[in-house]
């Protein structure tokens, strides 16, 4: 029960024994009862006051723990990589294995990948014989684009799309698209990433930020 109520209900009874005895000796009791209540009071407050000084380290504590576990932490290894750079995907021309970026060969000016020593080996030695394969995997690394249809060579239809070996290609209409959908995957290879279809139908890709050359006024040309 709360001090100030217990106080009260003792000056209730005091009042009525002070009825009926001397009103000195109702005082002094009420005197007595008085302080008795205050006493406990304080060491209640005292306690009190010890108890939040006491607890304020540890709400700190808590608050700085809770602050550390909601801000996000630093981003290592494979996470960090995976968000500071696109995940590298390539296709071993020669194994058909996944391709590691630091096995690799100069090829068109560009680099191809190889999932490990003895296929670069095999590659260098005999590069015609596995062009196709090389030539795809140049788009698969974004190293060349398309330009134009492999088929008629005309200018390529974003509706008109099949994909060969991960690889989207894209077709003039649906009649040159229809001519290689269904072919064999040996075929489609060699009728869209052979040496000679894919020198005119894909192009050098240029990287970001490179500007394309400024087109030649013809007044400017025939000066």
């Amino acid at each position: 029960m709360p001090p100030a109520v217990r106080t009260l209900r003792w000056g209730q009874k005091l009042r009525a024994l002070a009825e009926t005895i001397d009103g000195r000796q109702a005082m002094t009791l009420l005197t007595t009862k008085m302080e008795h209540v205050l006493m406990k009071s304080r060491m209640s407050w005292l306690a009190i006051l010890l108890g939040v000084v006491a607890s304020v380290p540890f709400v700190y504590a808590n608050d700085e723990k809770k602050d550390a576990t909601d801000k996000p932490g630093k981003v290592e290894g494979a996470e960090a990589k995976e968000k500071g750079e696109a995940e590298f995907k390539a296709t071993c021309p020669v194994s058909g294995s996944d391709a590691k970026k630091e096995n690799s060969s100069k090829y068109r000016d560009k680099e191809t990948y190889f999932c490990c020593e003895k296929c670069k080996a095999a590659f260098d030695a005999e590069p015609a014989k596995y062009s196709a394969k090389a030539n795809l995997q140049l788009v698969q690394t974004k190293q060349f684009r398309q330009t134009k249809c492999p088929v008629s060579g005309s200018k390529v239809n974003k509706e008109q799309t099949i994909k060969v070996s991960g690889v989207k290609v894209g077709f003039c209409c649906e009649k040159c698209k229809g001519s290689l959908e269904t072919a064999s995957k040996d075929d489609q290879l060699t009728k869209i990433f052979g040496d000679a279809v894919f020198t005119k139908s894909f192009a050098v890709k240029k990287a970001d930020g490179e500007k394309k050359p400024k087109k030649v006024e013809a007044s400017e040309s025939s000066k």
